[in-house]
């Protein structure tokens, strides 16, 4: 689908790359909500303030994955979706992992490569592979599942995804004592995979619009002010409210989705830019790290650091993601390299 369509479906386009920016503006943004622990109160709120408002960006690319595989309208077939999805994601991820490793390592240990391969501890963004990759190896069941099924039976899971992968593990986070069994991590990105597909062909009136804009908001502020205050109580950030399986990020999701399905659903006679820069996304989230990382060190840009926090963090952001995006399309012009971003 993603392949077949993506210059008819500009908010996928849209959405795509405002996620891959909010990704890296959340992560740009995560370092001063730790300052919590130094007392440092105001860069802290500075921090909180722009990283609630970006929990969204992960469960995006899940809804946008599963909205584009389940509705892909070729045969099924599945030694061709083994071979070409798959294929998307390992080389990227093995390309990426032995980057890291080298850039992070004194040392070239192989075993150590090994254990931290195994172990999600190369990059702390690269998790992302091992969720996608389990929900991947799951997704064949799902395209069959959602080809015999209809609107109400997709909603009767979704319902009870929601109870089980997000009510649920809440509760659990918020009252320690409690151990209610539930589907774990593995069930809330299946699930935010499925609620893609679904939003992708339901049609919301203008009514169902504003209550889902009205929840995202009420989740925004959910995840705000509940984060602020519970971690100024404990003096160390509260990051129950910023899990993606929390009800606030889910209503956020939601609305985001909903929301560039209406606003950006017309068509552009020039798409070219905008489907080449969506493209893109996936190097974007695979280089950030490695940038703001420099940005961070670098004496020349410290005093971005400083002050004023609540605009110089958006400006790095947008700095970061305009480079990694040059980069992208850089290494997408190199025949060997291309297929790793």
């Amino acid at each position: 689908m993603k392949e077949q369509h993506k210059e008819q479906i500009v908010y996928i386009d849209f959405l795509r790359i405002f996620a891959a920016f909010a990704v890296v503006l959340l992560h740009t943004s995560a370092p001063l909500l730790v300052k919590i622990t130094e007392s440092n109160t105001e860069h802290f709120i500075q921090g909180n303030i722009i990283n609630s408002a970006t929990r969204w960006s992960v469960p995006i690319f899940f809804m946008i994955s599963g909205a584009l595989l389940l509705n892909s309208k070729r045969e099924f077939d599945l030694n061709f979706f083994l071979k070409k999805r798959f294929s998307k994601i390992l080389i990227p991820f093995l390309f990426f992992s032995i980057f890291y490793f080298l850039v992070s390592s004194q040392t070239v240990d192989i075993r150590h490569f090994i254990v931290g391969l195994a172990n999600n501890g190369i990059a702390t963004h690269l998790w992302f592979f091992y969720a996608l990759i389990a929900v991947y190896l799951f997704a064949p069941i799902l395209i069959i599942f959602v080809k015999h099924s209809n609107e109400k039976i997709n909603i009767y899971i979704l319902i009870v995804w929601f109870t089980l992968c997000s009510i649920v593990p809440f509760i659990n986070s918020m009252i320690p004592i409690l151990n209610i069994n539930n589907f774990g991590v593995f069930g809330t990105y299946l699930g935010y995979f499925l609620l893609g597909y679904v939003l992708f062909n339901r049609s919301f009136k203008k009514t169902e619009r504003l209550i889902i804009y009205f929840m995202g908001i009420v989740g925004y502020l959910m995840t705000f002010i509940v984060t602020h205050f519970y971690s100024l109580k404990a003096g160390s950030f509260y990051s129950i409210l910023y899990e993606y399986y929390s009800p606030n990020v889910l209503f956020m999701s939601i609305a985001i989705f909903v929301f560039f399905k209406y606003a950006f659903n017309f068509k552009m006679k020039r798409t070219k830019l905008l489907t080449k820069i969506s493209a893109l996304t996936f190097g974007v989230y695979l280089m950030h790290p490695f940038f703001l990382q420099y940005f961070r060190e670098s004496s020349y840009l410290n005093f971005l650091y400083k002050d004023h926090l609540i605009v110089t963090t958006p400006f790095i952001a947008i700095l970061v993601f305009s480079l990694c995006v040059i980069v992208a399309f850089i290494i997408s012009l190199i025949p060997v390299l291309k297929k790793v971003v």
